[in-house]
């Protein structure tokens, strides 16, 4: 039953490529030209199909043309930006399914640019036994030329992203396209900043992705928005920053964080909240987390100088280092602290602007208690990268590789663990096994009631 049905399925399909294609050879008829108006009438009949079966079919069988013929995907491109330039005329119901069905069929054309001026056949209208008998008339389209193509593709995912509220499942399927096919052919990126910005707030998938679109609009496209820092810093809260280290190993949220700390022009007040909320959420992550969280701060450290002073309070214990009792109190553990004024931590953990957190007048605490209390061997190993004078911080040590981290999980840990060599100990082997625990009878009477087994 399952082979019949997909041979059903296949047989279906070759169907609509091939009724496709017919139609779409209808739309050159005059040769060496390409009717937009029939063409839109197909792709309006494609959209308003009601049958999800048969409109997943053309759309397959789009793609495939759409990816040979530089006219198809150009007019496409045309039509579905004019129509969603329309379409926010019309009702919210209305508006809402046309653009989920113009979402898709933009997802399915791939960023191709082709320049179609020169000999070669890369149109469907030049397939067309006349041709070139007509190529001297065809040659004017503006669908030839690349930046008549990527004006049209830059305005149908202007109009898609920009034009209204976008559906959340088109969203899903477009953040991961977003920087590597559409934010390098838009004409001005930096209009989807402010919504990225709003897209950071989700949190998860939605909100790492949105991020890194972000960072390329800082990196490469010249965007300076310092909400950017804070925004950020807002999603570092404990439930948030477990889940830049998922527990299937496969989080961008770490390698995200390093980019957005690498640029040296970050102010070390930044630079030092971040450090210090990243090592103050170590304390109570999960090993993966805490490794991770530690490997940023160590980052941060390293290529802020101004932010070493942090490390270096800790280390000798001076200015406003802060004792065991004062650590406890600052994680919420009330049982035993000291006097009022006794290692007050100035660092203010709950405030949302890395401006008021005061960071660069605390010490770096969370590193000792790492070493010593955390119930990981693997993350006490870890914290000792902080032992390291302040003057050699920069010059005999190296950055931290996020990227392996951002993969590690509690299955990947343990394989490493099992991996290392077992040491080995001194055994004291006897040829008789003794009677009595302690050697002799008079031991042996010291536990009245029991007997020993043969």
């Amino acid at each position: 039953a399952f082979r019949s049905e997909k041979c059903e399925m296949a047989a279906r399909s070759r169907v609509a490529t091939s009724n496709l294609a017919t139609k779409l050879r209808q739309c050159c008829a005059s040769g060496g030209r390409f009717d937009e108006g029939t063409y839109e009438e197909l792709l309006l009949s494609i959209l308003r199909e009601e049958e999800r079966e048969r409109r997943c079919d053309s759309l397959a069988s789009l793609a495939d043309e759409a990816t040979k013929f530089l006219d198809v995907r150009a007019c496409t491109w045309k039509i579905c930006a004019n129509l969603l330039h329309k379409m926010q005329k019309k009702g919210k119901k209305k508006r809402e399914r046309m653009v989920k069905q113009v979402g898709l069929v933009l997802l399915v054309l791939p960023a191709k640019f082709e320049d179609g001026t020169k000999g070669k056949r890369k149109a469907l209208a030049d397939t067309l036994p006349d041709a070139e008998k007509n190529a001297k008339e065809g040659r004017d389209s503006w669908w030839r030329k690349k930046s008549k193509q990527k004006l049209w593709f830059s305005r149908a995912w202007t109009e898609l992203l920009l034009g209204g509220t976008p559906d959340t499942a088109v969203l899903k399927l477009v953040l991961p396209r977003l920087r590597d096919d559409v934010l390098p052919n838009l004409q001005e990126p930096l209009m989807l900043s402010n919504l990225l910005l709003d897209l950071t707030d989700v949190g998860g998938a939605t909100g790492a992705r949105s991020l890194g679109a972000l960072l390329d609009l800082v990196q490469q496209h010249g965007l300076e928005c310092p909400r950017v820092y804070d925004k950020v810093y807002r999603l570092l809260d404990q439930k948030r920053f477990a889940s830049l280290f998922p527990r299937s190993g496969k989080g961008e949220g770490p390698i995200l964080l390093s980019r957005l700390l690498s640029s040296t022009h970050v102010p070390a007040y930044v630079a030092a909240a971040y450090a210090k909320r990243m090592a103050r959420r170590a304390t109570r992550a999960g090993p993966p987390s805490a490794i991770g969280g530690l490997a940023l701060a160590f980052n941060a450290l390293r290529r802020h100088a101004a932010c070493s002073i942090m490390l270096q309070r800790a280390q000798l214990g001076t200015g406003r280092t802060v004792p065991l009792p004062a650590a406890r109190s600052s994680l919420g553990d009330s049982s035993q602290t000291g006097s009022p004024d006794e290692g007050k931590d100035p660092f203010c953990d709950d405030q949302e602007d890395p401006a008021n957190a005061h960071a660069l007048e605390s010490a770096f605490w969370e590193v000792g208690l790492l070493q010593r209390k955390h119930y990981n061997p693997q993350v006490r190993a870890f914290a000792t990268l902080f032992d390291v004078e302040e003057a050699s911080l920069r010059s005999r040590t190296r950055d931290v590789d996020v990227e392996p981290l951002a993969q590690a999980s509690y299955t990947s840990m343990i394989r490493e663990s099992a991996r290392r060599p077992a040491k080995k100990l001194q055994m004291d082997y006897v040829e008789e096994v003794p009677n009595f625990l302690f050697g002799t009878q008079k031991d042996a009477n010291c536990f009245p009631g029991w007997t020993w087994a043969q």
